[in-house]
């Protein structure tokens, strides 16, 4: 028998410091063997695509804007939390 490799794909959230993964570390499968099947994996469990070709684990999901696809950790309020400050029209309430 001969080694044999190949190419495998998995997620990290692009947020900074965030060490998250998918396929997390704990689960059953590590890594998934096309792009395709990594970001199919990612999106059924709440990960988000932003711009730029980055992706947000859950923790993060809800800080891309909705509008341009930016990631944006400013707190807004109401029910405007998923645009950015800059969609928003650069308002910003502090908590």
């Amino acid at each position: 028998m001969s080694l044999k490799s190949a190419p495998f794909y998995w997620l990290d959230c692009d947020a900074e410091d965030c060490e998250a993964r998918c396929p997390r570390d704990d689960d059953e499968t590590s890594a998934w063997s096309s792009a395709d099947s990594a970001f199919e994996s990612a999106m059924a469990s709440e990960w988000e695509r932003g711009a730029g070709d980055k992706h947000y684990c859950p923790d993060h999901a809800m800080n891309v804007c909705e509008r341009c696809a930016k990631y944006d950790d400013t707190p807004l309020s109401g029910d405007r939390d998923y645009l950015c400050v800059s969609c928003f029209g650069g308002a910003v309430v502090t908590p």
